[in-house]
């Protein structure tokens, strides 16, 4: 995300707001699953306006989810994602 993304998010909604946490590329191949949750659910599903990850974002992060070592305990939110995107398996 360019830093103007961010600079405007806050500007259009404050520091208090689900979503404005935009987890690092190195954040979503390796964080702890239930935090990763947490953040991705976040900034996919309640983030502001100038914060909605791209098509290519969202593509990029399924990869890197499909290819994790614990990608059992993260299916239900890749399912999730697809389905919310309608990008399918």
């Amino acid at each position: 995300m360019p830093e103007s993304a961010f600079a405007a998010a806050f500007e259009a909604n404050g520091l208090n707001r689900d979503g404005m946490y935009v987890p690092t590329i190195t954040e979503v191949a390796t964080a702890e699953s239930r935090m990763l949750r947490l953040w991705l659910s976040d900034w996919i599903f309640e983030s502001p306006a100038e914060l909605i990850p791209s098509d290519e974002m969202v593509r990029a992060i399924l990869k890197i989810l499909k290819n994790r070592p614990d990608v059992s305990e993260l299916e239900d939110l890749i399912r999730e994602i697809e389905s919310f995107f309608d990008y399918g398996p």
